[in-house]
């Protein structure tokens, strides 16, 4: 028998193996360790800002995120009830986003897609898409990897020793780069600035050097006129750090205030 659980903002591994051995079958049987895969994660980095400016400022963000992601799994599309669309200009990103519809990237239930929105509701004490207060108002950068081969770990024990500052190339951005004529007048009009990652055999070469035996092998694809956002990845890979201290994958004293500086 086989079944799939989804648990949302899971503590650490060991709360979920003691969460599933609770469960109780009439043969007497009980879960081990061994019986349980990861075959999805959802990963978010969150940003954060004073209550006067949330609404205006965290659309921004969440609208540089998707358009700068260094490298998104796929075309940009809005989606609202029962369809979705391409957009056509940096404008309506900010537009739909505004009004609180969501961007996504990468096929629908792919093995990864990525999730761009302004945070403003959550399930809260059984009720689904309550408001949340101003102050805990965000904008939100989700990478989700599924399929038994797609998470960056398929094992409880692989999960207690992974280093999530690993997966911060899959939230990387880039910026434009100075440029001038024909490559200005196409960066100002591009709605992605970014490249899908290229699968390599090549080995890995992570800046941390740190759990390439349980990533893909990838090169990095920039695109022409861009440049990496620096200063911005580095706050991005110390959350991703702090993540990993703490075996956690969403706690707010993690989050790191990216608006600022």
């Amino acid at each position: 028998m086989k079944f799939h659980i989804t648990i949302q903002n899971p503590v650490s591994p060991d709360q979920i193996l003691s969460g599933l051995q609770s469960l109780t079958f009439s043969n007497g049987w009980q879960l081990s360790e061994a019986d349980i895969r990861v075959v999805g994660l959802e990963l978010a980095i969150d940003l954060f800002t004073s209550p006067e400016t949330a609404v205006a400022l965290l659309t921004v963000a969440a609208q540089r995120m998707a358009v700068c992601h260094a490298h998104p799994p796929g075309s940009l599309r809005i989606t609202k009830p029962k369809h979705y669309f391409a957009p056509a200009t940096k404008r309506d990103i900010f537009t739909e986003l505004h009004a609180g519809y969501s961007l996504h990237a990468g096929e629908r239930y792919g093995t990864h897609t990525s999730h761009y929105y302004v945070k403003r509701h959550d399930t809260n004490e059984g009720v689904q898409y309550a408001p949340l207060p101003v102050a805990q108002h965000r904008a939100r950068f989700e990478n989700t990897w599924r399929g038994d081969l797609t998470p960056p770990f398929k094992t409880l024990d692989e999960w207690r020793n992974f280093r999530f500052e690993s997966l911060s190339e899959q939230f990387a951005l880039v910026k434009p780069a100075p440029a001038t004529g024909l490559a200005e007048l196409l960066q100002s009009a591009s709605n992605q600035l970014g490249r899908p990652l290229k699968k390599t055999d090549d080995e890995p070469r992570h800046p941390d050097a740190i759990a390439k035996s349980q990533l893909p092998n990838y090169r990095r694809n920039r695109a022409a006129s861009t440049q990496r956002d620096t200063p911005t990845n580095e706050k991005i890979r110390q959350a991703l750090r702090n993540l990993t201290k703490t075996k956690a994958t969403k706690v707010r004293e993690n989050s790191v205030d990216l608006l600022k500086g």
